[in-house]
C-alpha cells in the first residue's frame, strides 16, 4: 500500500511538471521546448534531481524559474520520504534476519527466564550475590517482550531513571546485564541463548493465578529437558504451588521447584508478632542487606595436611569479621549451633555470616581471651534462661487482622497456625463471599487459631471500625493478587489506599496503633518511601516480592544455605533465631553499675549455653545491626540480643537437602 502510494505520487508529480511547463513557460527555453516530449524530460529532471534548475539561465522568464522552484523542491520532499521508506524496510527486514539468525555466546553466565514483576528485583539480588561472592558472568535476561521495555525495566528499578536505548544497562560495569526476545517455552530460542551452558537458570511464572504461573513454568522446563543436550548449570524454577514441586523435579533432572512464597509468609508471620526475628530473617534473605550465610571450606581456616582437625571452637576464634553458625560434614550432615569441643575436618564445610565471602581471613592469633577468662569464673545463667528455653516465640494468645483476601493467604494462615498460641484468633476482611473463603479452607486443618470473617470494602471506614482494633497486635493489608488484569502498580495502589485509611482511623480515633504492615510488590513504591519518611511512620512495608527474589538468588547460590534458613524459621527444629534480652546475661552486680559489655564478650558468654549471638538492638538504634564490624562496641542489658538459640534438648543435627 505504501510503495504504491508513493509510486502514484511519484508519476502525478511528474505528469503535473511536464504539463505546467507546456502551458505555463511561456514557450519554453533553449533547452526545454514546450512539446510532450521536452516538457516530460523536464517534469522528471526537476523531480529526481534538483539540481536541474541550476542549467537554467539567470535572465530567464519569471514564470520559467518559479516552475523551475517548485517542482525541485517537490522533488526533493518526495525523495527524502521515498528513501526513508527504503531505510526503514531495509533495517525491519535486517532485524528480521538478525532475529533469527544471531546467538548470545556465552559460558557460565546467569539466564532469567520470564518477565513479571519480580523479575527487575532478581536482577539486582544477583548483582549483589555477585559483588558479595564476586562473580563477574553476564547475566542474560529472556522473555518474550520487547527489548526496550525490559532495558527500562530494570533500569527504573535499579536507579529510578528511564535512560536511553544506548545508556540503558551500560553502567553496571561490575557484572554485564544483557536483555534478548525470545520464548523461554520454544527450544531454538533457549539453544540462542546458550541455555546448555549456563551456569545457573532461574524461571518465574506470570503474574496472575497460581495454576496458570506454574503451568508456565512447566513449559518452560519442558523446553529446556528437550534441548539436545542437557544444561550444565543449576536449575531454579519458582512455584506457588506444592503439586507443582514433584513435577518439576520429574521432568528434568537438575531443575528444583522452588516455594519461596511459603518462607516469606513465615517471614511475615514473624514480622507481625516478633518483628525483631522478622527483621533478622529479612536481613538475611536478601543480598542487597549486606550480611549473608555463606558456606566455605574448612581448609581456609588453618586445616591442611599437617593440621586435619581442629575444634570448632579453635576455628571460630581463629578468624576475624565473620560468625560461625554451624559445620556442613563431609557425609551431608549440617550441625547449626554445635559445641565448641565439635571437631571439624579439613573435608567439613562452615557456615558463616559474614558481609561478602573474601571477609574470611585466617589469622594465627588464638584470641582466646573471652574464653578463658570467662572458663575461670562461674558463669550459671541457667536459672534466668528457664523461662526463655520453654518459649518458642510468642507463647501467649493473640488477635491479627487481614485485610483484603490474597491469593496466597491460605499459605499465609498456615503459619500464623505455626507460629501463634493456641487459642490465638485471625479476623480476615475482604469483599470476596465468606462462603467462598470457608470452602477454600475447608480442606486446611488450622490447630491453633481460629479465623473470623468479616464481609466489607477494606478501604471503607464503616468495614474497618468492627475489627477488634483494640486487641489486636499487629494488622496486616495485603494485595489481592487474583485480578488477572491486576499488576504490581495496581496491588500497591489498593493496599497504600486500605493502610493510609487504617492509620488516619486509628489516629482519629486516639486508638494505641498496632504493628500495620502493608504489602508492596512494585520498586516504584520502594523508591517512593525511601523519600517519604512520614509515610514511613504510618507503618512497615513488607516488599514480598523483592524478598521472595532474595531467596531465589539464594537457592540458586547454594541450596544447603537456603535450607539452613528455612530450618532456622521452624519453631520446631530445636535451632531457631530468637531474640532475648540482654540483661539475662548480665551478672546482678553488672546491672547494678549498669555496665556494658562488648559484643564479642556476651557472645562467649551466650557460647557457653550452646547459643550463637549474631547481633543486637539497642534502644536507640534505628534497626538492628547484624554481625558489626567493631566487635568491642559496648552493649547495656537494656537492649535485645538476636541469638541463634539452641534447645536444650536438641542435638542441632538436620540432613541437607539436595544441594
Amino acid at each position: 500500500g505504501q510503495l504504491f502510494l508513493l509510486t502514484t505520487g511519484a508519476i502525478a508529480v511528474v505528469v503535473t511538471g511536464s504539463l505546467s511547463w507546456m502551458f505555463l513557460s511561456g514557450g519554453g527555453n533553449k533547452t526545454y521546448k514546450p512539446n510532450w516530449e521536452q516538457s516530460l524530460w523536464f517534469g522528471w529532471g526537476m523531480f529526481f534531481d534538483p539540481g536541474t534548475q541550476m542549467g537554467f539561465e539567470a535572465g530567464g522568464g519569471s514564470w520559467q524559474k518559479v516552475l523551475a522552484v517548485f517542482f525541485s523542491v517537490v522533488g526533493f520532499v518526495y525523495n527524502l520520504i521515498f528513501l526513508g521508506y527504503i531505510v526503514e524496510l531495509s533495517r525491519s527486514q535486517l532485524n528480521k534476519l538478525h532475529e533469527r539468525g544471531n546467538r548470545y555466546i556465552a559460558n557460565g553466565h546467569t539466564l532469567v527466564l520470564g518477565w513479571t514483576d519480580k523479575t527487575p528485583f532478581i536482577v539486582e539480588e544477583l548483582l549483589h550475590s555477585g559483588l558479595n561472592r564476586n562473580i563477574k558472568s553476564p547475566i542474560l535476561v529472556m522473555a518474550d517482550t520487547n527489548e526496550d521495555d525490559m532495558r527500562q525495566g530494570i533500569d527504573l528499578a535499579l536507579t529510578g531513571t528511564r535512560q536511553s536505548r544506548w545508556m540503558s544497562l551500560d553502567r553496571f560495569t561490575k557484572r554485564r546485564i544483557d536483555v534478548r526476545c525470545g520464548c523461554p517455552q520454544e527450544c531454538d530460542d533457549l539453544m540462542r541463548a546458550s541455555a546448555q551452558s549456563a551456569e545457573e537458570i532461574i524461571i518465574f511464572g506470570m503474574h496472575g493465578k497460581y495454576d496458570e504461573s506454574d503451568l508456565e513454568v512447566v513449559q518452560t522446563i519442558i523446553a529446556l529437558a528437550s534441548l539436545p543436550q542437557e544444561p550444565n548449570g543449576n536449575i531454579i524454577a519458582s512455584v506457588k504451588n506444592r503439586e507443582t514441586v514433584p513435577v518439576v523435579d520429574a521432568i528434568l533432572e537438575r531443575a528444583e521447584g522452588l516455594i519461596a512464597l511459603q518462607a516469606v509468609n513465615q517471614i511475615l508471620c514473624l514480622k507481625a508478632l516478633n518483628p525483631i526475628v522478622g527483621d533478622c530473617f529479612e536481613m538475611l534473605s536478601s543480598f542487597v542487606h549486606g550480611q549473608e550465610i555463606y558456606i566455605r571450606q574448612a581448609s581456609e581456616c588453618g586445616l591442611n595436611n599437617r593440621c586435619r582437625t581442629k575444634t570448632f571452637g579453635e576455628v571460630r576464634r581463629s578468624i576475624k569479621k565473620v560468625i560461625f553458625i554451624g559445620i556442613r560434614h563431609a557425609s551431608g550432615e549440617i550441625c547449626v549451633a554445635p559445641e565448641d569441643s565439635a571437631v571439624v575436618s579439613q573435608d567439613d564445610k562452615l557456615f558463616v555470616l559474614a558481609a561478602a565471602m573474601e571477609r574470611m581471613s585466617h589469622t594465627k592469633e588464638e584470641t582466646a581471651q573471652y574464653a578463658g577468662t570467662l572458663s575461670e569464673r562461674t558463669l550459671d545463667f541457667r536459672g534466668s534462661l528457664s523461662s526463655l528455653s520453654n518459649a518458642d516465640g510468642n507463647g501467649q494468645a493473640c488477635t491479627v487482622i487481614i485485610v483484603n483476601w490474597s491469593a496466597g493467604i491460605v499459605d499465609l494462615l498456615e503459619a500464623f497456625d505455626k507460629y501463634m498460641a493456641p487459642g490465638s484468633r485471625v479476623h480476615v476482611l475482604a469483599a470476596l463471599g465468606v462462603e467462598e473463603r470457608r470452602q477454600r479452607l475447608q480442606k486446611h486443618h488450622l490447630q491453633n487459631i481460629s479465623i473470623e470473617h468479616h464481609h466489607g470494602q477494606a478501604n471503607e471506614v464503616e468495614s474497618i471500625q468492627d475489627l477488634p482494633l483494640k486487641e489486636a497486635t499487629a494488622i496486616l493489608v495485603l494485595g489481592s493478587g487474583l485480578d488477572d488484569k491486576s499488576n504490581a502498580n495496581w496491588n500497591d495502589a489498593r493496599v497504600l489506599s486500605c493502610g493510609i485509611t487504617i492509620s488516619d482511623w486509628l489516629r482519629n480515633n486516639c486508638l494505641h496503633t498496632p504493628r500495620l504492615i502493608c504489602e508492596v510488590l512494585s520498586s516504584r513504591v520502594q523508591r517512593m518511601l525511601l523519600r517519604d519518611e512520614p509515610l514511613r511512620d504510618r507503618a512497615t512495608f513488607f516488599h514480598s516480592n523483592s524478598l521472595e527474589t532474595g531467596l531465589v538468588a539464594m537457592a540458586s547460590a547454594n541450596r544447603a544455605v537456603y535450607n539452613t534458613l528455612l530450618m532456622l524459621m521452624d519453631p520446631t527444629s530445636g535451632n531457631s533465631i530468637r531474640a532475648v534480652p540482654a540483661s539475662v546475661f548480665f551478672q546482678l552486680q553488672e546491672q547494678v553499675r549498669c555496665a556494658a559489655l562488648s559484643f564479642q564478650a556476651l557472645g562467649e558468654r551466650l557460647r557457653l549455653q550452646g547459643h550463637i549471638l549474631i547481633g543486637w538492638l539497642g534502644n536507640d538504634s534505628d534497626g538492628i545491626v547484624i554481625n558489626p564490624d567493631d566487635t568491642e562496641v559496648r552493649l547495656e542489658a537494656t537492649d535485645q540480643l538476636v541469638v541463634i538459640w539452641k534447645d536444650s534438648n536438641n542435638n542441632a543435627r538436620t540432613h541437607a537437602a539436595r544441594q
